[in-house]
């Protein structure tokens, strides 16, 4: 016969019911889980093989954005050959047993050795072979590798941002593999709309600001107004976190791309010591892009916006034309790491 002493029984009836208390909550419509006190509002996260919900496999169009960065580096290629005069016959991009190879025909082959220098300045992670009048180029393996996880990891974050925004909560997002994501969300039982959310291209977008409207701006709980209309001006959505939105009158137009950003980083601005977001362009077009476009909205406005959202909307206080710039403001330091997180994303 097994005694138990009656404090070990009273601890353990009391755990198993405390346990059974703190437990209903996870298991309440939302109704009753609002009545509940507020020491009882805390529920038990739950996977999908208890409160079930969603499993999505998404893959990352790795293929795809090689592509789009081999074409970019053909482009700036033949833009710089033009410059110096170089005559080539042809110039294309040829598959080979691991990717494919940038494949250059010269007119002279005298002209070989700074037809060379140009591509190495335009990308330097290329491995470039001379044969006569003929030049091969092959993107490193070691480059494309970790060109194909930042892609991957930029894209979690974009899928964490959609989905926290959606208000679903507790998701996980894991990577899988070298080009797929696995998405697991906890109570969604029709995922097709989360998958229409987090399926759409992520592209970041650099817009001038309208100087002639105002902003408007609109407290939390607010019913958003209508807004002016003027013909390739839109009214984009500026969160300002705990006061509400303010609504920006963005010229259509875009004027560069985030195909043009290499990195985004988090630092400290030397001159006040707060966080700051450093990016850096390619050499490919956003070096020259980003000079023409800081020139003409000099002391100006211009907005980055990623999924009909502005991420920031910082002014030129100098023509910008190193190929790195420095956006500085009231940032947290969680809110420079975000920023400067979904620019990569959006890149």
């Amino acid at each position: 016969m097994i005694i138990v002493s009656k404090f070990r029984a009273t601890t353990t009836v009391a755990i198993c019911v405390l346990g059974l208390m703190f437990a209903f909550s996870s298991f309440v419509s939302k109704e009753v889980f609002n009545k509940l006190p507020s020491f009882l509002q805390n529920t038990v996260s739950l996977g999908l093989e208890l409160r079930g919900g969603s499993h999505l496999q998404l893959e990352v169009g790795i293929a795809e954005v090689e592509r789009e960065y081999q074409e970019g580096i053909l482009d700036e290629t033949r833009r710089q050959y033009r410059k110096k005069n170089i005559k080539y016959d042809r110039i294309f991009t040829k598959k080979n047993d691991v990717g494919s190879e940038i494949i250059i025909m010269l007119k002279d082959s005298a002209d070989a050795n700074i037809a060379k220098k140009i591509l190495l300045k335009i990308e330097k992670e290329l491995e470039i072979s001379v044969h006569e009048n003929e030049l091969k180029a092959v993107i490193s393996q070691h480059f494309m590798d970790a060109f194909a996880k930042r892609i991957v990891n930029e894209s979690i974050e974009v899928v964490r941002h959609r989905i926290d925004e959606s208000g679903t909560k507790e998701p996980t997002i894991l990577p899988e593999g070298k080009n797929r994501i696995i998405v697991q969300l906890p109570g969604v039982d029709d995922p097709a709309e989360t998958k229409r959310l987090i399926g759409k291209t992520a592209l970041l977008t650099f817009h001038g600001v309208d100087e002639e409207m105002e902003p408007v701006f609109v407290a939390k709980g607010e019913k958003t107004p209508i807004f002016p209309k003027k013909s390739g001006v839109i009214f984009l959505p500026e969160e300002k976190k705990g006061h509400g939105t303010i609504f920006l009158p963005i010229k259509s137009a875009v004027s560069l791309t985030g195909k043009s950003i290499v990195d985004a980083n988090v630092n400290i601005d030397p001159s006040s010591g707060a966080p700051c977001v450093s990016i850096k362009y390619d050499a490919i077009e956003g070096t020259r892009k980003m000079a023409a476009l800081s020139a003409k909205y000099l002391h100006k406005q211009f907005a980055m916006v990623l999924d009909g959202k502005v991420l920031s909307a910082p002014v030129f206080q100098a023509v910008i034309n190193t190929g790195s710039a420095q956006i500085t403001g009231n940032f947290t330091m969680q809110e420079a790491n975000e920023l400067a997180l979904l620019l990569r994303a959006g890149s």
